[in-house]
């Protein structure tokens, strides 16, 4: 009964102290945004005024505003930084107070006015949107601050319902050139699936209206291309983008594009793909390796679409369409509608009714750009929250034909999440030296983090070191690294809560340089005997020997590494006084490293 009290009068408060709130508010506590620094507090009816202003002082508070709502008293108090949490629980225990809480944010619920979505009924053009739930995942995020890149036949310019202000500038590695220009139709259709224009009075929504969309062109004309291209435009993608969408199959595996989305899907970047339209029992390829997410289509009644390849495999179901049935009665076939161009039905000024599976992956990409722009990280991560949260419309569980089930939006985006920091405490070492990787989990817990590093020499994330978070979360781990390596750390999650990757930190390692000099005359003069080693091995590779001159190290001579990567060098001295000499080297997979300065008397 208190806790009904407390929301009842927080919400009239929203009103009463002219808080930007309509509709109906979102009560999701994990994505509620609060006042900064603000209390709201209702104080027993029979409280004195000594003892209201007692209680606000045992906290350190100042009142901003008072005023009642059906006769109890209420206050909005300011505290102290990052305190709002403790003064909410020392004066929910004090006797004179009835409830406190966070003075929070409310929202309405975003309804986008394009026509052809129609509020989302399913006798609307975009039944397919209602399918996926995304009308209570726009409340929580439309996508912004994550790109996508369409992998397809590119997108054609001066479509009247396309935002380019939110288009990135791709490449066309069909004709090599850096107009990835659509002259097909497939690709700007999938593009509009995506982010079509929204909330702008005309035509259809898109299922992440806010995100950036890089066209990767790699199909011409005829919608077709070779695996070779696919392969550059994946590529180039996989380093400007979040998502990829690759709405495109082949009919044989290929081991050379295999290893290519292997590594990208190591790396963190998901790769949606279409399972094919041949109405096989078989998820054509690349849709059937792991490293990719293979989205089978479905109908309006959430059957599984004729022409849709299913089988071993196969993770995800979304709307693909059927042009062949009018199963909503809206005097048109219920196919995926958007802008594009070519031939096809529909209702006019370029929206056209397609099918196929490869409108089926666009919706799965957009649901994924969804929950990155929530701070879910890593392929792994996208895939098992879209998997597990999949509304469940075959045979109870994993199934052949639908995969994990029908791509449920707003179900993947209120799936409990997680956060994983990451801190080192040093960025530039020198080899064999040890460096404390650290950080926290939330929701906080005793659990096994993966310590993983990247470098030149790998194709992927590789697991370096193991510990054991704390019960408050933390975490830490002392490790050697041996070369320029990136670091990261990784939680796999558990059946409640969805695993999480950090951010990953850079680490320099500079080469362990060792140098003995000694002075040595003969009858040709006075030399600088100089040996030593440099660690890690670097055999027959050269390191440079330098002089101090005034304030500058200027070069004076070379030397080759033997096969124990060690090095002896005669230099003359032609001056009197003290040489201050280094030695230095550097290779691609450590910085600049420089042994200590010895010292040489010349003649």
């Amino acid at each position: 009964m208190k806790k009904l009290l407390v929301f009842l009068i927080i919400f009239s408060i929203f009103f009463l102290i002219s808080l930007s709130i309509t509709g109906q508010v979102n009560s999701q506590e994990r994505n509620a945004k609060y006042a900064s620094r603000e209390v709201l507090v209702v104080f027993n009816p029979k409280t004195t005024l000594a003892q209201r202003q007692a209680a606000i002082r045992s906290v350190n508070a100042k009142t901003k505003q008072s005023f009642y709502v059906s006769g109890l008293l209420i206050r909005r108090i300011k505290v102290k930084k990052g305190s709002v949490a403790s003064t909410i629980r020392k004066l929910s225990k004090n006797p004179n107070v009835k409830a406190a809480d966070n003075n929070a944010v409310g929202k309405g619920d975003w309804v986008p006015n394009d026509p052809y979505y129609a509020s989302g009924a399913l006798n609307s053009f975009q039944w397919n949107l209602s399918r996926i739930n995304i009308a209570n995942a726009w409340d929580i995020t439309r996508g912004k601050g994550v790109k996508i890149a369409v992998v397809d036949s590119g997108l054609k310019k001066g479509l009247s319902d396309i935002n380019y202000n939110n288009v990135l500038r791709g490449y066309d590695f069909y004709n090599l050139d850096n107009n990835p220009t659509d002259d097909n139709g497939h690709g700007s259709h999938v593009t509009g699936i995506i982010a079509q224009a929204t909330n702008n009075g005309i035509g259809p929504a898109g299922i992440a209206p806010d995100v950036k969309i890089l066209p990767v062109k790699v199909l011409g004309s005829d919608n077709e291309g070779l695996v070779s291209t696919f392969i550059k435009g994946v590529k180039y993608a996989a380093a400007r983008s979040h998502v990829i969408n690759f709405s495109i199959s082949f009919d044989k595996k290929n081991d050379v594009a295999k290893a290519v989305f292997d590594k990208i899907y190591n790396k963190g970047t998901p790769i949606i793909a279409s399972a094919g339209n041949d109405s096989k029992t078989s998820v054509a390829y690349p849709a059937a390796y792991s490293s990719l997410i293979s989205v089978a289509a479905t109908d309006y009644n959430n059957v599984i679409s004729y022409y849709s390849n299913r089988g071993r495999g196969l993770d995800l179901s979304a709307p693909g369409g059927d042009v062949t049935k009018d199963l909503n009665g809206d005097g048109y076939a219920d196919g995926i509608l958007q802008q594009t161009f070519g031939g096809g039905s529909g209702p006019g000024g370029g929206y056209i009714l397609y099918q196929g599976t490869s409108m089926a992956a666009p919706h799965v990409s957009g649901v994924a750009a969804l929950l990155i722009s929530q701070g879910v990280k890593g392929a792994r991560n996208i895939k098992r929250a879209l998997t597990i949260t999949a509304t469940d419309i075959g045979t109870a569980g994993y199934d052949t034909t639908y995969g994990h089930g029908l791509v449920n939006a707003a179900a993947a985006l209120n799936y409990p999440k997680s956060t994983l920091s990451l801190k080192v405490s040093k960025r530039k070492i020198v080899y064999r030296n040890r460096i404390k990787v650290s950080g926290t989990v939330t929701p906080a817990r005793a659990t096994r983090i993966r310590i993983q590093s990247y470098d030149r020499r790998k194709t992927k994330w590789s697991t370096v070191a193991k510990t054991t978070s704390r019960t408050n979360g933390s975490y830490s781990k002392k490790i050697r690294p041996s070369r320029n390596s990136i670091f990261r750390a990784y939680w796999n999650g558990t059946s409640s809560v969805l695993g999480q990757m950090s951010k990953g930190k850079r680490v320099y390692v500079k080469p362990r340089i060792r140098v003995k000099a000694k002075r040595v005359r003969n009858r040709k003069g006075v030399y600088a005997m100089l040996n030593g080693t440099v660690i890690p091995n670097h055999r027959r590779r050269i390191a440079i020997i330098k002089k101090k001159v005034g304030r500058r190290w200027r070069r004076v001579g070379r030397v080759r590494l033997n096969r124990r990567s060690r090095y002896r060098i005669a230099l003359k001295l032609n001056r009197r006084g003290l040489y201050k000499l280094r030695v230095y080297f550097s290779d691609s997979d450590h910085l600049k490293g420089a042994s200590k300065t010895v010292r040489v008397r010349g003649r």
